[in-house]
């Protein structure tokens, strides 16, 4: 048993390896488990409850902000599971766009999300970065997209595409500024190439049903508009929040005696989860890379794994 946390993931991963390595009948006869303590705590009013990670809390936001919420998108109304079913939809959308932006960005961070996001909407890439001529008229398509999605961020303009010959496609470097601060996206084979391109192109069949901005939610009388989904997401999260105490623990030392028995020691509620070992090579090899003497592995395992990391603690 250890933290929830990335510092707990850290020491589980030590005391695998000393299972592993010195005690390796007790993993393969199946005598090795796994507690999960909770990471949050949520609480309204004397009611709360005990969530394991960060996709149970934002599940649990979910439901409870979209309770009395209603959306008017496309020239209908929904609520209840339909809204949930919907968000989902765009919270993965909007998922594989943080994970393409940090990946492909020259300069300017998460700044560069709405400009991907527009690129996937407006654009025809791959297919004109054949043609110069097609990647200007995209590139106008997607400056004039951006105005109605993110208006703070002005599109200075792009370099002249120039031909990739190993795959006849054209690239071209996108430079806009926000508040001063400027930022540049590569757009090329490298970016419309990428798994989290294809699937953003696949994934964007979410703005036909939301149809055309702005999208307004109602709650109990008020009423919100909102000129993207991932602003609108956010609204529905915040709906969520409202009311709600939560604590997200940094260790085990922070419960009490009764929250720890409650939620990760009673033999009736706690969770376990047994220790597998389905692939014996596979799992030596890891081992050698994470806890071995040798630097260059681990650093590349990291280097090309960062990228998946959701939550990080610093």
């Amino acid at each position: 048993m250890t933290d929830a946390d990335v510092d707990g993931a850290h020491i589980l991963t030590l005391l695998l390896t000393l299972f592993y390595r010195r005690m390796r009948p007790l993993v393969d006869s199946g005598y090795l488990y796994i507690a999960q303590p909770p990471l949050y705590r949520v609480k309204k009013g004397k009611n709360e409850r005990y969530l394991r990670d960060d996709r149970e809390l934002q599940d649990y936001l979910l439901q409870i902000g979209t309770e009395d919420l209603k959306l008017e998108v496309n020239g209908k109304t929904i609520s209840g599971a339909n809204l949930v079913q919907f968000v989902k939809k765009v919270m993965r959308y909007n998922s594989v766009l943080d994970k393409a932006a940090r990946r492909r960005t020259i300069a300017g961070g998460e700044r560069v999300v709405p400009v991907i996001d527009a690129i996937v909407r407006a654009a025809d890439f791959p297919d004109s970065l054949k043609n110069p001529n097609l990647v200007d008229r995209d590139l106008k398509r997607v400056t004039g997209l951006l105005k109605k999605t993110a208006p703070e961020l002005r599109v200075i303009g792009w370099d002249e595409p120039a031909l990739d010959e190993e795959t006849n496609l054209h690239r071209t470097v996108l430079k806009a500024e926000e508040g001063g601060a400027s930022l540049e996206l590569e757009i090329g084979p490298a970016l419309v190439g990428s798994p989290e391109f294809e699937e953003l192109v696949k994934l964007k069949t979410i703005y036909d049903e939301a149809g055309p901005v702005p999208y307004v939610l109602h709650n109990n009388g008020d009423r919100f508009e909102v000129n993207n989904l991932p602003d609108l997401v956010g609204k529905v999260m915040d709906y969520g929040k409202k009311g709600q105490d939560i604590q997200r623990y940094k260790g085990l030392g922070e419960m009490n005696p009764e929250q720890l028995w409650a939620t990760t020691m009673n033999p009736e509620t706690r969770l376990l989860r047994q220790v597998k070992i389905e692939d014996a090579i596979a799992a030596d090899g890891l081992f050698d890379v994470l806890m071995g003497d040798q630097v260059d592995p681990r650093r590349e395992f990291i280097r090309d794994n960062a990228l998946n990391v959701t939550n990080l603690d610093i």
